[in-house]
């Protein structure tokens, strides 16, 4: 008896369980339905955002305040860039006068070089005037 209450029991359970699954199954394909449904709804309702903002824009360039602040504004940026490149080829003009600091140091270690042999010329010339300095002392 308790085997067949058991098995009773587990064939309930397991007829449960199985329209508890196609019930799952039911709402997975009804909310898969309503996702495409809203994304459908969202693709058309951007198209017609899009639409509205480039009639919109259309409207916009139509109107003359519109059209005279654009020919202002193209030609503001044509001034603007020609004072740019004016600018830039000053820029150009100082800084290619300017030296390098790789060019600087090969400089400095010129100058090290000639300082040292105009040393060595120098020094042979203090040494022989020295002495003639102190004998007019003596």
């Amino acid at each position: 008896m308790v085997t067949e209450t058991a098995g009773q029991v587990a064939s309930f359970v397991k007829e449960r369980l199985e329209l508890a699954q196609k019930q799952i199954g039911q709402l997975e394909a009804e909310a898969q339905k309503a996702l495409q449904t809203l994304v459908a709804k969202g693709r058309e309702s951007g198209r017609e955002v899009l639409q509205k903002l480039n009639e919109g824009e259309q409207r916009l360039r139509e109107n003359p305040k519109v059209q005279e602040l654009e020919k202002k504004a193209t030609w503001v940026g044509g001034e603007v860039r020609q004072r740019l490149g004016g600018l830039q080829s000053r820029m150009v003009q100082v800084v290619g006068n300017v030296a390098s600091q790789s060019q600087v140091q090969a400089i400095n270690r010129e100058l090290d070089r000639l300082t040292r042999k105009l040393d060595s010329l120098v020094s042979p010339k203090k040494a022989e005037q020295q002495p003639q300095q102190e004998s007019p002392k003596a």
